[in-house]
């Protein structure tokens, strides 16, 4: 069921669902509040031999990360180098935390037109996020042979 929220939010809702939806819904996202997790969807884009920096969710208010997925029509390959994926939130202040297990994942073990939830981090601390904060995508490739990495998407699960 398609909901309209203020703000502009529209939201497909699955379940029982209580409460308000409110935040920024500038730049290319998408949300759905299933049960009590909200997921924002955005567009990755990948580069040969260069690090692509892609905001995902601007913090509007406290909410803890419960998920992380990514998929790509095209998976991203290169034979002389690699092609990895880092989630990060960027505190309000200057300090970056990892969202993630380990620093980096390997795009390159992803198949084609298959989403892939990612492990996070067992600091259950750096998934609480703030006001202020903001989550990243960072996806670096290191050789200019690289191929693929179109249409490409990040979901980012939550709870307020």
């Amino acid at each position: 069921m398609a909901t309209n929220y203020p703000n502009g939010i529209t939201a497909n809702v699955t379940g029982n669902v209580t409460g308000n939806v409110t935040g920024d819904t500038t730049g290319t996202h998408t949300g759905a509040v299933v049960g009590n997790t909200v997921r924002v969807v955005a567009n990755l884009g990948a580069a040969a031999n260069a690090t692509t920096y892609t905001g995902i969710l601007p913090v509007t208010g406290a909410m803890t990360i419960t998920g992380i997925s990514v998929g790509f029509q095209a998976v991203p390959a290169s034979a002389g180098g690699t092609v990895t994926l880092a989630v990060s939130n960027r505190d309000g202040g200057a300090a970056t935390d990892n969202l993630l297990s380990t620093a980096t994942v390997d795009l390159e073990g992803l198949t084609n037109m298959v989403p892939s939830d990612l492990t996070l981090t067992a600091t259950g601390a750096d998934l609480v996020l703030a006001d202020g904060d903001f989550v990243f995508a960072t996806i670096i490739s290191n050789n200019a042979d690289m191929t693929g990495g179109l249409g490409g998407v990040i979901v980012v699960e939550y709870t307020e």
